[in-house]
């Protein structure tokens, strides 16, 4: 499970998270989409971890992997509280590289 803070512009990730929810995509070979399209939307990620000072400390590589959950926290207008996104990714090959 990934977390973060909402940011004004979204991401690659985001994109591709929202494009498998909001369109009730299939995940897996020869999965078909009301358009007659495949609906395998598997990639590979890379989860860079940064360190205080902005260094990278360890890669994740996740292969095959496709978005299972994204939800954000609550919003409220009346706070200046950072509204979190978390997102869910499953996978079926994990590589970890640690940095020097």
């Amino acid at each position: 499970m990934l977390e973060r803070g909402i940011v004004k512009n979204q991401t690659d990730l985001d994109d591709w998270a929202l494009e498998i929810a909001t369109n009730n995509l299939a995940v897996g070979a020869g999965a078909d989409t009301a358009d007659g399209k495949a609906g395998d939307f598997r990639g590979t990620v890379l989860i860079s971890l940064y360190d205080r000072d902005g260094n990278i400390v360890r890669d994740f590589v996740l292969y095959k992997a496709w978005p299972r959950k994204i939800s954000y926290g609550s919003f409220n207008a009346m706070s200046s509280d950072v509204v979190i996104q978390s997102l869910e990714i499953c996978h079926e090959g994990l590589t970890v590289i640690q940095s020097l």
